[in-house]
């Protein structure tokens, strides 16, 4: 068993997770108490039943002894008559010897086809008549069949006897016999285990469980989920980590908020300065221009037509260049160019879904056909994380969501069953900066909506009331 449970841990190509070592860890500690009692107890119960045995077999031969004592001095019958008498009347079934010689059986068929040697067992016969004993038990065998002997030395008409007497052939009564004690064993065994397995179980579960939450917390945070946030009821280690953790998330968003906005003000600092220096280049020439211009008109020169010819070249390469200037500005202010790749849609759908596995939310996402577009991956998996989230905080306890295709359109629609969208703000949700959480900062949604609107979609609320809320999003397939 030790083996087992110690081969299955070791096995390099079976993945075990944390509540799964920890439950083969349980039942392993478990175990050695478990398996020591048993072998104790088994260890006791053989050692009282070898006793009783012992015990009971030499009552029973005292008994035969003191019968044969008896009839022999006041009968005129025969040794073999006696022991036949005895054996009736006292229901012992036994076998003499004469030194090493057998005398007489009350199973004497055994000792006629030989199953059974007609000689004294040498054991018995040197402990008896060489070391002096009065009895001796020992193990003996028929074949395959395994039994207890107890030899009895007696003395009976002026020679020595050796009685013997086997629990083979005589019954004897023990509290539990080894088979017993072995079922018995097997089945308080068994039911440890089945109490070691849920105890097991029960406590992997509450140690393992807040390991777990984290685990997936960590993996939406590392998807760009920053709302995210573990409970744990626990009062230990473990909660102090999950405090720890919640706040490394909470100033980790708030860090990522201070530096997009230093990065964006300190770029639109420097590039306004750029601007500001393009600009002045070519403004200065057109000034210079039309004030030359307007000497020549007003002093009625005659080259003003050839001056104006030239003057309004120079406007028209500095208008250009201040064209150019505007649109590199207009640029500057497009988001990174994204990372285009064939995406399955249902697997991005379920791993954005799976990151939410210890939410008290139950989420469902209704089969179809493999669906594929091409679309940048990271962007659109923050825009079904953020989704979902907004159903979590508005305390959806149901999340569904189908994936189809029709004439060239793929639709996907996310339904909840929690609070709803207020009918007074639903045409605000999108807009940038509008939020209705109180720690919010109105970028979600508005962020979802671009996101899908670079890929030539659309997003929109189809419908929202108390009952919850259903969003269709919709993408050209070329």
């Amino acid at each position: 068993m030790f083996y087992l449970v110690i081969q299955l841990y070791r096995t390099p190509k079976i993945k075990y997770t944390f509540a799964t070592k920890l439950l083969l860890s349980f039942i392993l500690i478990s175990l050695i108490p478990l398996i020591l009692v048993s072998f104790f107890f088994r260890t006791l119960t053989t050692d009282k039943n070898e006793y009783a045995i012992e015990y009971k077999l030499g009552k029973r031969a005292v008994s035969i002894d003191e019968y044969l004592q008896t009839y022999l001095n006041e009968s005129s019958a025969g040794l073999n008559a006696v022991s036949d008498k005895a054996s009736r009347d006292l229901g012992i079934d036994f076998t003499l010897f004469k030194n090493k010689d057998y005398i007489h059986s009350t199973n004497s068929q055994y000792y006629a086809v030989g199953l059974i040697p007609s000689i004294l067992n040498p054991v018995a016969f040197d402990n008896l008549f060489t070391e002096g004993l009065n009895e001796i038990v020992l193990k003996e065998r028929i074949e395959n069949f395994q039994f207890n002997a107890l030899y009895y030395k007696t003395s009976l008409l002026g020679d020595y006897y050796v009685i013997k007497i086997t629990d083979a052939f005589n019954q004897i009564m023990l509290p539990l016999s080894g088979e017993e004690v072995d079922v018995y064993i097997f089945v308080s065994y068994s039911i440890g285990m089945v109490i070691i397995l849920i105890l097991g179980f029960i406590l992997t579960n509450q140690i393992s469980k807040p390991i777990s939450k984290l685990k997936n917390a960590t993996r939406s945070v590392a998807s760009g989920d920053l709302d995210v946030e573990v409970n744990v009821k626990t009062r230990d280690e473990v909660s102090e980590l999950v405090a720890g953790f919640n706040y490394m998330v909470k100033e980790l968003k708030r860090s990522q908020v201070e530096l997009a906005e230093f990065e964006r003000e300190t770029a639109w600092k420097e590039m306004a300065k750029q601007v500001a220096h393009e600009i002045k280049n070519p403004l200065t020439p057109m000034k210079l221009s039309i004030q030359q211009l307007s000497a020549a008109y007003r002093d009625k020169s005659p080259k003003f037509d050839e001056l104006f010819n030239k003057v309004s070249s120079t406007m028209i390469n500095q208008i250009e260049t201040l064209k150019n200037i505007a649109s590199e500005f207009s640029s500057f202010a497009r988001m990174p160019n994204p990372k285009i790749e064939k995406v399955n849609l249902n697997d991005l759908l379920q791993e954005a879904s799976d990151l939410f596995s210890d939410e008290k939310v139950e989420i469902t996402i209704e089969q179809s056909d493999q669906i594929e577009m091409y679309i940048d991956k990271d962007q659109l998996r923050r825009v079904f994380i953020n989704l979902i989230r907004n159903s979590i905080q508005a305390s959806a306890s149901k999340i569904k969501m189908k994936i189809s295709e029709e004439n060239k359109t793929v639709s996907i629609l996310i339904g909840d069953n929690g609070s709803g969208i207020p009918i007074n703000i639903i045409h605000k949700v999108f807009d940038a900066e509008f939020s209705t959480k109180q720690k919010g900062m109105g970028l979600g949604l508005s962020m979802a909506k671009k996101t899908i609107e670079n890929y030539g979609g659309e997003i929109l609320i189809e419908k929202s009331n108390n009952e919850g809320t259903i969003i269709l999003i919709k993408f050209p397939i070329a």
